[in-house]
């Protein structure tokens, strides 16, 4: 699939795009969770449906709508507009969002500099078509603390508290 749509039913659906021919249909997890709910609504509690955790730095949700990588420009702007439109759709579907950081940051490896710098480019590029976010998932599971409980000593986990994060979350199980 190359990118999520609103099709002419506000219904999410993806684009895809096979030897230069575009078909729009259920290609991927959203459309096909939001197809089966339809036939199944007692699957859904309340309506929710997911978190989707998306990064930035190749833009969101199908768009190039990062400036710092595609640039401040008519294209990444027209982008950005669409993706919101998704956004705004998927919201009202009953999907939430998380951030992911902007690069697909190790947080565990990487410094409270580098995760701030990142964070500040997922909260200028990211969060403007999503929204606002509470929810962290680490990238590869890399968690920014060992099994302890989180503390205002670990400067990352303060960072982040006062960026407004509360829910923090691995991506498995494990």
């Amino acid at each position: 699939p190359s990118k999520l749509i609103v099709d002419k039913q506000n219904q999410i659906k993806n684009i895809y795009i096979d030897n230069k021919k575009e078909t729009v249909g259920d290609y991927d997890m959203v459309p096909l969770i939001d197809s089966f709910i339809k036939k199944h609504p007692d699957f859904s509690y309340r309506g929710a449906k997911g978190t989707l955790a998306l990064t930035g730095y190749n833009g969101v949700l199908g768009y190039r709508t990062s400036k710092s990588e595609y640039g401040d420009n008519e294209k990444t702007n027209k982008e950005i507009k669409a993706a919101k439109k998704v956004a705004d759709q998927l919201k009202k579907d009953g999907w939430s969002f998380a951030s992911h950081t902007w690069g697909h940051l190790n947080m565990t490896q990487d410094s409270l500099a580098d995760i701030q710098q990142d964070n500040e480019r997922w909260q200028n590029e990211v969060a403007p078509i999503l929204g606002k976010t509470n929810i962290l998932i680490y990238p590869f599971g890399a968690d920014i603390n060992d099994w302890q409980p989180y503390s205002e000593a670990n400067q990352k986990f303060a960072y982040l508290k006062q960026q407004g994060f509360d829910i923090f979350c691995n991506v498995d199980a494990s």
